[in-house]
C-alpha cells in the first residue's frame, strides 16, 4: 500500500516565492517542507500557482543579483 500523497500546506505559495527569492534550490525548498524533490516537482505540475511562485521568486533573485 502506498503512502498517502502529501499536499502543499496553506502557506506554500508565499513561502515558495520567498525561499526561491532567497536562492533556495528545488531540493532546498523540498527539504524546507519535509518532502522529496519529486513531491515538490509534482506540486509544481499539479498547482500552477506554485510553479508561478517558484518562477517569480527565481526572477526576483536574478534581478537582485544583477542590480
Amino acid at each position: 500500500m502506498a503512502a498517502p500523497r502529501k499536499n502543499p500546506p496553506p502557506n506554500a505559495i508565499a513561502e515558495i516565492e520567498r525561499l526561491a527569492a532567497e536562492g533556495y534550490s528545488i531540493i532546498g525548498i523540498a527539504k524546507h517542507f519535509g518532502v522529496a524533490k519529486e513531491t515538490f516537482k509534482r506540486w509544481c505540475e499539479d498547482y500552477g500557482a506554485i510553479q508561478e511562485a517558484f518562477e517569480v521568486g527565481r526572477e526576483t533573485e536574478r534581478q537582485a543579483l544583477h542590480a
